[in-house]
């Protein structure tokens, strides 16, 4: 567990927690232990858990309050404050025995009162509401505005330093009857008027591409240096050194303008070629700079870029610089094939597919789990086939973990099991107590798509519902089990657990009687039938009509 520093200690709930302090406070558990049980971070060398400690200092002092998600601010009265801070005074409490004596929330807490008092501000009841009085407090934030007019009544002297700082609410130091934030913001105001206050971001400034180009035809007659070149177009010198970088980057990837572009990327063959040039002593790092267009700065007379590039080429060789982020199954079963095949050293098949080496040991990591997959399971160990596994299998591997007597390691290749971090993830949920299922397969697209499978009965529907509510609402299952869609199985549930089984019944094609119904649609259906019945009638008393006049005629 000592390599497991992953884990984040806030990752872990309130009770887990709770649990681990009471453990260690019990004395009946020893730190590794506690470790092993909850799944914390271990040093095995010092036998210390960063975590665990932590959670205990926290404990002291609040105790089981201490790991609660409802934060609830504090409040404190006048009399416990003056007590806290006349215990302090007497220097024969510490601050944090006094935190625990009060219950006072934090250290800070405590200070500030000490801070407040000697300043000869009276320490009152904490406020539970904000009350429209002026608040002196130090750490308010004031407007723009505020600033300003506080500013304008000071400079014009009708007003007294205190006077101004309770119109406007700003803290008044009463020992030495001043201000030093008004000081600091008449100074500012004096200086730049008010624009010492505006909070406007800063607008990027936008030169065209012909004030660039005239920058770049200084510097290539080589009769002005940097400085004069930042005086003459009243710019930054960094500015400068930017496009002209920019411009020495271009030119070398076969581009020989200026715009709006950011520096260039460079690419692998340079990165190459200004590492051998450095390492063959011909050129000094100004030199190759200046060739390959790579920033250097003139104060520290370096480039760290090209000493970046440099160390990864003394440890890894050119491929370091041509490396894959990821590499497709058919270069791993290439690479191990032509490795197996013995017509290849390591270094050989490395420089081939661009895998990295490490020079002092002249072996490939990568290659050789590549090499172990091969050997033991062909071309399917590339596969994208996710694996399965059972949850007897899953409870063994934890225990085996848990007994001590292997490493993880070692319980992966016994168990068949891909990565490391799948092993670390089903002990957590071991040491959290929950419960180790079985690996959902990949479930048929058929169950959620289509809207019916097949017809089912009534008896068929209970069973189905019975089915998925003893297994925990696992629709897909039962989907999958009964051979109908998602669906139906969501709906089911949902009327059987709202309706009972009533709301299994299949109602489609059945017609109500007048006797089933309510008034209100007995009545309607009555209507409908008048209706028709008053329709037809007219029907009948039109086609009389138009028989009589064809006879006349």
């Amino acid at each position: 567990m000592a390599n497991d520093k992953e884990k984040n200690y806030k990752s872990f709930s309130a009770e887990v927690k709770t649990k681990a302090c009471e453990d260690y406070s019990s004395g009946l558990y020893t730190i590794r232990a506690i470790c092993e049980k909850y799944g914390l971070c271990y040093d095995e060398k010092r036998d210390y858990s960063i975590c665990l400690t932590r959670w205990m200092n926290q404990y002291k002092l609040a105790g089981r309050n201490a790991f609660s998600s409802v934060k609830r601010l504090k409040r404190y009265s006048a009399e416990t404050k003056k007590n806290a801070v006349m215990d302090y005074l007497s220097g024969n409490y510490s601050l944090s025995d006094l935190v625990i004596k009060y219950d006072i929330s934090c250290k800070e807490v405590l200070g500030k009162w000490v801070r407040l008092y000697k300043n000869g501000i009276e320490l009152n009841d904490s406020r539970n509401e904000c009350s429209d009085e002026p608040k002196t407090n130090q750490y308010n934030k004031y407007s723009a505005e505020v600033k300003i007019n506080a500013c304008k009544d000071f400079l014009s002297k009708l007003y007294t330093i205190r006077e101004i700082c309770e119109k406007y609410g700003i803290y008044f130091y009463e020992k030495n009857n001043d201000s030093p934030r008004l000081r600091k913001w008449v100074r500012q105001f004096e200086k730049l008027g008010e624009a010492a206050f505006n909070t406007k971001k800063r607008v990027k400034n936008e030169y065209s591409d012909e004030i660039k180009a005239n920058v770049i035809k200084d510097y290539l007659t080589g009769n002005y240096s940097l400085l004069q070149i930042s005086l003459n177009h009243n710019l930054s010198r960094e500015t400068v050194r930017s496009w002209i970088n920019n411009y020495q980057s271009q030119l070398n990837q076969g581009k020989g303008s200026i715009g709006n572009n950011n520096v260039g990327q460079y690419s692998p063959e340079i990165k190459v070629k200004a590492c051998e040039d450095y390492l063959s002593g011909s050129y000094t790092m100004l030199e190759v700079c200046e060739k390959y267009g790579i920033k250097f700065n003139e104060r520290k007379k370096e480039s760290r870029l090209l000493l970046k590039w440099i160390a990864i080429y003394k440890k890894d060789g050119s491929p370091a610089f041509y490396r894959q982020k990821f590499y497709s199954a058919e270069t791993k079963i290439k690479a191990c094939e032509d490795y197996l095949s013995g017509s290849y050293t390591m270094l050989e098949v490395c420089e081939k597919y661009g895998l990295t080496i490490d020079k002092t040991r002249k072996k490939s990591l990568a290659l050789l789990v590549w090499i172990a997959k091969y050997k033991k399971d062909g071309e399917a160990a590339f596969s994208k086939q996710r694996k399965f596994y059972s949850a007897e299998l899953k409870r063994n591997a934890v225990s085996d973990y848990l007994s001590g007597r292997y490493f993880l390691s070692e319980i992966m290749s016994k168990y068949d099991i891909a990565e490391r971090s799948v092993l670390q993830d089903w002990i957590r949920c071991y040491n959290i107590g929950k419960e180790l299922n079985d690996s959902r397969p990949v479930r048929s697209s058929k169950i959620y798509m289509e809207k019916q499978i097949r017809k089912t009965t009534f008896g068929e529907r209970k069973d189905i519902v019975n089915y998925c509510i003893r297994h925990d609402h696992n629709y897909s299952r039962t989907a999958e089990l009964y051979e109908i869609s998602y669906k139906q199985v969501y709906n089911w549930v949902k009327k059987y657990e709202s309706k009972g089984e009533a709301g299994l019944i299949d109602n489609r094609g059945h017609h109500k009687t007048d006797e089933e119904v309510d008034e209100l649609q007995r009545l309607t259906r009555e209507n409908r039938r008048l209706h028709q019945k008053l329709k037809e009638k007219d029907m009948v008393v039109e086609l009389l009509k138009k028989v009589k006049e064809f006879e006349r005629r």
